[in-house]
C-alpha cells in the first residue's frame, strides 16, 4: 500500500455526500496531494485493489437513515485486515466522538470533527502522513529509563490503549487513585506523540487559588490587577503546540470550569488585561483521583466540560490490583535510589519481598517509592530486611470509644503528619486524599503541621 519515496502522496476520501468529497478534493489538492474519492466503502475497496494510496479519510455513516456508524466501523476493520500499514482517519460530528474512539481502538489513527477547521484538517493529515512514512514511528519499547515498570496483563492492556491514543490529537482524561502514576503516563503520552518536539506543560489545579485561575492558564498583562507588575504568559501559551497537563482537575470550582469550557469549545482565549484573541493549539491531558460522575450528580462538576475532556478516558489501576508489578517496581526503586545513596548492591530478603507483595499500598507506587527510600536510608547491610520497611500495616483498633467526626479527622491528620515527619505529600498519601484537600483540613482544624517537620 505504500508508494516509493519519490511518488506523490495519494489520499482517498470516502463519503456519501458529494459536497463533502468535492470540498475535500479542492482543499487537499491545494496542498499538493493527489485526491481520489469514493461514495461508499464498497467502491473504496474496489478502488484500493488497483490503486495505491497513502491515507484514507472516511466518514462513519453512508446512508441518510443511519447514524450508528456500524458501516464505518466495519470498513475500518476491513482496511486493518487487508491493508494493515495504511493510515486511516475517520470523520465524525462532535456528538459522535465516542464512535471515533471505537474506530481508533480497531485501527484508525486519528479523527477529524465535522465541521472541521481547515488548519486542523491539514495539521492532522500532515502529522499522520509523517508518522506513517517515518522508519521510527513505532513507539519506543518501554523500559526502566522512563520509569514505567510493569509485567502484569492488566497494565499491558492499559499501555496498549496509551500507544493508540498517543498518536492521535484526542484529549485524554486519566483517572485513578493518588500515587498510581497518572502524571508519569501523561508525560509518556506526550513523549510518544507527534507533539513531542513541543513543550509539555503541567499545572496542578489544586494548588492554583480560584482568583488566579485565569492568570495561570491564560496569562495577564502588566497592570491588569493588583500585583501584576509585568506581563506573564499563561500555561496555554507556554504549551504552544505541545501538551497541557491539568492535574487534580476535580478541584476546580464550577465558575472556573465554565471559563475552561469556553476556551475548549472555541479554541480561543484572551489574556487578562488584553483584548487580543489568542488561538489555543495544545492538546489537553487531565487527571483526577475523584469520581467525576458523582461530582456531576452533585452539581460540583460540569457535565459538558467532562465530555470535552474525556474523548478518551483511561483508568489507571491501583497497585494492589496488579500485584505482579510490585516487586519489579520495588527493584527499580531499590537500584535507582540505592545509587543516589551510594548503596548500589542492595537486595530484598525473601520475607521482605513477601511483605511488599502482601501490603495493600493505599498510596500506590508513590508510597512504595517512599517506603523503599526509607528502607535504603536505614539499612546497614546489603540486604533489606522487614524491619527496614517501617510499614505501619497493623489493623486499626476498633475498641476505641466513638468520638465526634471532626475530632477523629483531626487525630488522623496529626497521626499521618507524625508518621510522615511533617511531609505533606506522604501524609496525603497515607490518608488517601490530595495535597490540596489535606491543606484545607489542616486549616480547618488549625493543625500546626510545621512542628512535625
Amino acid at each position: 500500500m505504500k508508494n516509493d519515496e519519490h511518488a506523490v502522496t495519494r489520499i482517498l476520501v470516502v463519503d456519501d455526500q458529494i459536497d463533502i468529497r468535492t470540498t475535500l478534493r479542492y482543499l487537499l489538492s491545494e496542498k499538493g496531494y493527489v485526491v481520489l474519492d469514493a461514495s461508499s466503502p464498497a467502491d473504496a475497496l474496489l478502488l484500493l485493489k488497483n490503486t495505491s494510496v497513502d491515507l484514507v479519510l472516511t466518514d462513519m455513516n453512508f446512508r441518510k437513515d443511519t447514524t450508528s456508524g456500524q458501516e464505518g466501523l466495519s470498513f475500518v476493520a476491513t482496511l486493518g485486515q487487508l491493508y494493515p500499514e495504511l493510515t486511516v482517519l475517520v470523520m465524525t460530528a462532535w456528538s459522535t466522538v465516542p464512535l471515533a474512539v471505537q474506530a481508533m481502538q480497531i485501527g484508525a489513527r486519528d479523527f477529524i470533527e465535522k465541521p472541521w477547521e481547515n488548519h486542523q484538517l491539514y495539521d492532522i493529515i500532515a502529522t499522520q502522513l509523517k508518522i506513517s512514512k517515518s522508519v521510527s514511528h513505532t513507539n519506543p519499547s518501554l523500559n526502566e529509563s522512563n520509569g514505567i515498570i510493569y509485567q502484569s496483563a492488566l497494565f499491558e492492556n492499559l499501555m496498549q490503549q496509551i500507544e493508540k491514543v498517543s498518536l492521535s490529537h484526542a484529549n485524554v482524561l486519566l483517572t485513578g487513585e493518588n500515587g498510581t502514576g497518572k502524571s508519569l503516563l501523561a508525560h509518556h503520552i506526550h513523549q510518544t506523540s507527534p507533539r513531542n518536539e513541543f513543550p509539555f506543560v503541567s499545572v496542578n489545579l489544586g494548588a492554583v487559588p480560584e482568583q488566579l485561575f485565569e492568570s495561570e492558564l491564560f496569562g495577564h498583562k502588566r497592570g491588569a490587577f493588583t500585583g501584576a507588575f509585568e506581563d506573564r504568559a499563561g500555561r496555554i501559551a507556554a504549551a504552544g503546540q505541545g501538551t497541557l497537563f491539568l492535574d487534580e482537575l476535580a478541584t476546580t470550582c464550577t465558575q472556573n470550569q465554565a471559563k475552561l469550557l469556553r476556551v475548549l469549545e472555541s479554541k480561543k482565549y484572551e489574556c487578562i488585561g488584553s483584548s487580543d484573541t489568542n488561538i489555543m493549539a495544545c492538546r489537553i491531558i487531565s487527571a483526577t483521583n475523584a469520581n467525576i460522575r458523582e461530582l456531576i450528580a452533585s452539581n460540583e462538576f460540569r457535565e459538558d466540560l467532562y465530555y470535552r475532556l474525556n474523548t478518551v478516558e483511561i483508568r489507571v489501576p491501583a497497585l494492589r490490583e496488579r500485584k505482579e508489578d510490585i516487586l519489579p517496581i520495588a527493584q527499580y526503586y531499590l537500584e535507582t535510589i540505592g545509587k543516589e545513596y551510594q548503596k548500589p548492591e542492595l537486595t530484598f530478603s525473601k520475607h521482605c519481598q513477601d511483605k511488599l507483595i502482601a501490603h495493600p499500598w493505599p498510596g500506590n507506587t508513590r508510597e512504595l517509592k517512599h517506603t523503599i527510600e526509607r528502607a535504603i536510608i536505614f539499612s546497614d547491610s546489603s540486604v533489606i530486611e522487614l524491619d527496614h520497611l517501617s510499614q505501619d500495616s497493623a489493623p486499626v483498633e476498633h475498641s476505641q470509644p466513638v468520638a465526634p467526626l471532626a475530632q477523629v479527622e483531626e487525630a488522623l491528620i496529626i497521626k499521618a503528619l507524625e508518621q510522615a515527619n511533617g511531609n505533606i505529600n506522604v501524609s496525603a498519601e497515607l490518608l488517601g486524599i490530595s495535597r490540596s484537600a489535606l491543606y484545607r483540613r489542616i486549616e480547618k482544624h488549625g493543625v500546626q503541621y510545621k512542628k512535625y517537620l
